[in-house]
C-alpha cells in the first residue's frame, strides 16, 4: 500500500506537531545525500574548495558533513550547477558545528540575506 499525498502531509504535520523540542527546527528540512564543493573562504583570491556532502536542505538553510570542523559565523559558499554548464553561489554562515566522530564534522549553515 501506498499513502496518498494528502495521507502523508497529514502523517508528516503529525510527526511535527509531536516533536519534542529539541528536535523542532524553523523549516521543514529535506534529507539529502550528496556530494557539492564549497568555497571555503571566499574573501581569499584564490578561492579554496572543499567537497563536503550535503545531508539536508531546507529554505534556510543546509546541514552538510566534512572532514574540517568550521567556526560559529564563519562565512562560505555552496556551489552548485546552474542551467546550463555555469555554477552559481549561494553565501551561508555557519550556525553550529559538532564532531561526529574523528575527523568528521555536521555542520549547520545558514544562507546569508541578500543585500
Amino acid at each position: 500500500m501506498q499513502l496518498s499525498r494528502p495521507d502523508f502531509d497529514r502523517l508528516l504535520r503529525q510527526f511535527e506537531a509531536t516533536a519534542v523540542p529539541e528536535e523542532l527546527r524553523r523549516q521543514s528540512r529535506v534529507l539529502t545525500r550528496r556530494r557539492l564543493t564549497i568555497v571555503t573562504d571566499p574573501d581569499d583570491p584564490d578561492r579554496p574548495m572543499a567537497d563536503v556532502v550535503l545531508r539536508d536542505i531546507s529554505p534556510a538553510g543546509i546541514a552538510i558533513t566534512h572532514h574540517t570542523g568550521m567556526p560559529v559565523g564563519k562565512r562560505f559558499e555552496m556551489m552548485f550547477p546552474a542551467d546550463g554548464e555555469e555554477r552559481s553561489a549561494i553565501v551561508c554562515v555557519v550556525r553550529n558545528c559538532q564532531m561526529l566522530k574523528q575527523h568528521l564534522f555536521r555542520i549547520g549553515a545558514e544562507f546569508e540575506a541578500r543585500t
